[in-house]
């Protein structure tokens, strides 16, 4: 692999594939072995409560989520068993039911209804992302990611609480209220901003209450892996979001095990104290110097954020640099080079997934074909 396979492209002439593939897998089997070893030793001293591993990310970065894709890979390989908690909102299949299907009708609550309380590993829910879910942030890779899910049968929960159009939590939402409830006690007078300290609280009760669901429902499984902003790992203290609200904090409160994989870059200028504080503890493992770009974009045109410090122009050069970073012998012995798609590809997958979900989510359909294999 050339170490200039994208010098096709005028903004990455100066990138070296190579360097940065080394760089995402760099630790992946430290991580990994540390991660085996609790494992190991939970199941020798009877432990049944599966470990709760934190892979706090920039969700902006590339890199940040090809790590959370290897990492699973090489768990794979040995034999560690674990489901997937994917930090979006857990209300987002019902969402793309009242977007793309006329209604709703009491016919089609019901079907919705249904179809919800059945998708036990949410694979509905990640097949209507891959249909329906384009991200403004490295839209690209979390494609490959889910279809990583959904490839090989891994359980996952949305685990986030849900927000209005106007990023506050919703209240509407049965499961978002519970968590408010339970941790603040009481419904705000006023809305309240998902990243407004009480806002974050409440969406890591969700997150750390989604993922104890899912390892609840998921049969053996020896570790949940929470993917998660690196703030909601043990807080940010510029933020003003405390340890004792974070994910870390709960965990300790309720004597829950846990291990945290922080993930920053280069170029992070601020430093999340809480994070770093963590590694003293034994229980984190962080992980510097990943590759920095990131893949923002225009929710109005689609194309690369220049405000945002967007390093992709487009999508097309995103995949083109995943796709690069793909080829490396490392992830091709992981057998991760076969989610290599193309931009055509990619829309083409999209097109596919979508005309299959929308007969299943009006009920002329009982269940999805197996799409992605």
């Amino acid at each position: 692999m050339a170490a200039n396979a994208l010098s096709q492209y005028d903004e990455f002439k100066d990138i070296d594939v190579v360097a940065d593939a080394e760089k995402i897998m760099q630790g992946v089997d430290l991580i990994a072995d540390e991660i085996q070893k609790r494992v190991i030793d939970a199941r020798a001293s009877g432990e049944k409560q599966p470990i709760f591993i934190f892979l706090g990310e920039d969700h902006s970065r590339p890199a940040h989520i090809l790590h959370g894709i290897a990492l699973m890979a090489v768990l794979m390989k040995r034999g560690v068993s674990f489901a997937y908690s994917h930090e979006l909102e857990n209300n987002y299949l019902s969402r793309i039911f009242q977007k793309y299907v006329s209604g709703p009708t009491e016919k089609l609550q019901e079907i919705w209804k249904n179809l919800a309380a059945n998708d036990h590993d949410n694979s509905l829910s990640m097949h209507a992302l891959i249909a329906f879910g384009a991200s403004l942030n490295a839209d690209h890779t979390l494609d490959n990611l889910r279809r990583f899910c959904i490839k090989n049968d891994i359980p996952t929960t949305l685990s986030d609480a849900a927000v209005d159009g106007e990023q506050r939590l919703d209240l509407g939402d049965e499961s978002t209220l519970e968590s408010v409830l339970s941790s603040l006690q009481t419904i705000p007078d006023d809305f309240l901003d998902s990243l407004h300290p009480d806002g974050i609280f409440v969406r890591n009760h969700h997150i750390l209450k989604q993922a104890g669901n899912l390892a609840a429902k998921a049969e053996d499984v020896d570790v949940v892996l929470v993917q998660c902003g690196l703030g909601h790992i043990a807080g940010h203290e510029g933020a003003g979001w405390k340890t004792e609200q974070s994910l870390v904090g709960m965990c300790r409160e309720r004597g829950l095990p846990y291990f945290a994989i922080p993930l920053v870059t280069d170029d992070d200028n601020e430093v999340n104290i809480y994070a770093y504080r963590e590694i003293l503890t034994g229980n984190a493992f962080l992980r510097r110097d990943l590759p920095v770009m990131r893949a923002r974009y225009d929710p109005s045109t689609g194309q690369g954020h220049p405000l945002l410090d967007a390093h992709f122009s487009s999508r097309d050069v995103e995949a083109a640099y995943i796709n690069a970073i793909l080829k490396h012998p490392y992830f091709a012995k992981l057998g991760l080079d076969q989610l290599i798609q193309t931009p055509d590809q990619y829309e083409a997958t999209s097109d596919k997934v979508r005309e299959a979900i929308i007969p299943v989510l009006t009920g002329e359909e009982d269940s999805l074909p197996k799409l992605i294999k």
